[in-house]
């Protein structure tokens, strides 16, 4: 747990990752990716996630597997990264934000949006895609536009799909029902849009 730097032993900031459902790519992909970055900053990471999915069916099992979560309560770690976009249960949610809140380390959040306690990394994903649209229509002389985002009730693909509403309404061009649809952030969605 300790580097060498200018000749003295440092110890290594231990960042916990605290998630869920690690078998999705969108997660997966953050969990690569803080990893990645925690190298370059010669950090160490340890990832808390339980061995299976928390949001279907809710029995002792699933809650003995919460336990994994009580292992931020270490005097270890340094801060962590809340993931908590696939928990899919308000009652894991609470759980870990519980935890988290009483170690008083910092807690940065993955896209959570606003949290009365924890910072985030929520990205603005509305003006991008309103900034696209609006390239389409400008630029192209495009008036039927598709628009492909990500699962319903996500909250960045609603806000992409409020981007590309915004583009389409101040250009004044009908919003086609047909134009837009909800998909998994990933190929599969994106080849059946363009088979259809």
């Amino acid at each position: 747990p300790y580097r060498t730097e200018g000749g003295q032993s440092v110890k290594k900031l231990l960042i916990g990752i605290v998630t869920s459902n690690v078998h999705i790519r969108n997660s997966s992909e953050v969990i690569e990716g803080v990893i990645s970055q925690a190298m370059k900053c010669k950090c160490n990471v340890i990832v808390l996630a339980p061995p299976n999915n928390l949001h279907t069916l809710w029995n002792e099992h699933r809650k003995t597997a919460l336990n994994i979560y009580r292992l931020a309560q270490s005097s270890v770690f340094d801060g962590f990264i809340f993931d908590k976009r696939y928990m899919d249960n308000p009652e894991v949610e609470a759980f870990c934000e519980d935890i988290l809140l009483k170690t008083n380390k910092p807690v940065m959040m993955v896209d959570g949006g606003k949290h009365k306690f924890f910072e985030n990394t929520a990205s603005d994903d509305r003006k991008p895609f309103e900034e696209l649209t609006t390239h389409l229509i400008e630029v192209h002389g495009y008036q039927r536009i598709f628009c492909l985002t990500g699962p319903q009730g996500n909250m960045d693909a609603e806000e992409r799909l409020k981007g590309y509403f915004d583009a389409m309404q101040s250009h004044h061009i009908a919003l086609d029902k047909s134009c837009w649809r909800y998909g998994d952030f990933w190929k599969a969605s994106a080849a059946e849009l363009a088979e259809d």
